[in-house]
């Protein structure tokens, strides 16, 4: 595919990704990652299993299969 690039290799069991401004943020195996967009350097990690990533804007929501809850996580502006 032509325009491809692959600028990270870190990750495992990818579940799902969504974009917040400059950043990703990526729910895979059992952590939920931020990843900076331009380079694709993880500059945040924190335990989580989620799957269906969404944003709003102010908030981050997932669901954790686990728990059978949705977690959310409140954004910096």
């Amino acid at each position: 595919m032509k325009g491809r690039e692959q600028w990270t290799t870190a990750l495992k069991e990818i579940r799902d990704i969504a974009v917040l401004g400059e950043y990703l943020a990526v729910a895979a195996g059992d952590s939920l990652l931020l990843l900076d967009r331009k380079e694709g350097k993880i500059v945040f990690r924190t335990p989580a299993k989620l799957d269906h990533l969404a944003a709003d804007g102010k908030w981050l929501i997932g669901s954790d299969p686990d728990q059978a809850a949705i977690l959310r996580f409140k954004l910096k502006p």
